[in-house]
């Protein structure tokens, strides 16, 4: 990149500072005309939708994807990405003031993550089934993401919200051949080529910048008020991500 790009610095080198020097290779030029805050955060939340997204299941437009926590970072990125590919979407939250809000997003459906939301999966797929799932809570939330899916279909784990594990009826894996698969953005930059990783940036980047991706952000904060900035982070029911901003 020339002197004067904006960059993103690889996957893993840390961002809670202020300089860094780093080999040019490494660097991913992104357009100067992104908002600084939605490019900072391409490489976790949309990187993760998209790479789920791609890498499990071959998906093609009309097919149903089922997830929860719908209103994460991730969570919206998989929404605008389907959207933008003609995938459609069921999507899990926990609280109802959520509903509209992801609909006038780009969700196909939005229902409360509840005993009653199985039934009500299955109503809208028909019995086609989702071919993905992708499940960011655990336990109870994600065994109901796996009862939505087809026969044959992959379940993916990138998170564990609830903090309790996967519970797997029997069935699902002997009568019903669903894979159960796990996800971690970190392995997939340690093992991806640079190429591989371009693709992907430039798709993302083509998506935010016309304004089908977007990010949402809670507030911004200086690195002097980094524990103002964990605070806040730690808070539940945040409307958004917390960054650090220069200066």
């Amino acid at each position: 990149p020339a002197v004067g790009t904006r960059v993103l610095i690889r996957h893993g080198l840390g961002t809670w500072r202020e300089m860094l020097n780093a080999p040019a290779q490494i660097l991913v030029p992104v357009s100067a005309e992104l908002p600084v805050e939605q490019a900072a955060m391409l490489q976790i939340n949309p990187a993760t939708a998209w790479r789920m997204l791609h890498d499990f299941v071959s998906l093609r437009a009309g097919d149903w994807v089922v997830q929860n926590a719908a209103n994460s970072g991730v969570g919206r990125g998989v929404i605008a990405i389907c959207r933008s590919l003609g995938i459609r979407t069921i999507n899990l939250v926990r609280r109802a003031e959520l509903m509209a809000e992801l609909k006038e997003a780009g969700a196909d459906a939005v229902l409360l993550d509840g005993p009653e939301a199985a039934a009500q999966m299955r109503a809208l797929t028909g019995d086609d089934g989702a071919r993905l799932g992708l499940n960011a809570v655990g336990g109870e939330s994600a065994t109901r993401v796996a009862g939505a899916l087809a026969d044959g279909a992959t379940h993916v784990t990138y998170g564990a919200m609830s903090r309790q594990p996967l519970r797997l009826p029997n069935g699902l894996l002997i009568f019903r051949n669903i894979a159960f698969r796990g996800f971690w953005v970190s392995r997939w930059f340690q093992q991806a080529d640079a190429a591989e990783r371009d693709v992907m940036f430039s798709r993302l980047t083509d998506l935010m910048g016309d304004g089908r991706l977007h990010m949402k952000v809670a507030a911004t904060y200086p690195i002097a008020e980094a524990k103002a900035a964990i605070a806040h982070a730690r808070q539940g029911e945040r409307d958004g991500k917390i960054l650090f901003r220069a200066g």
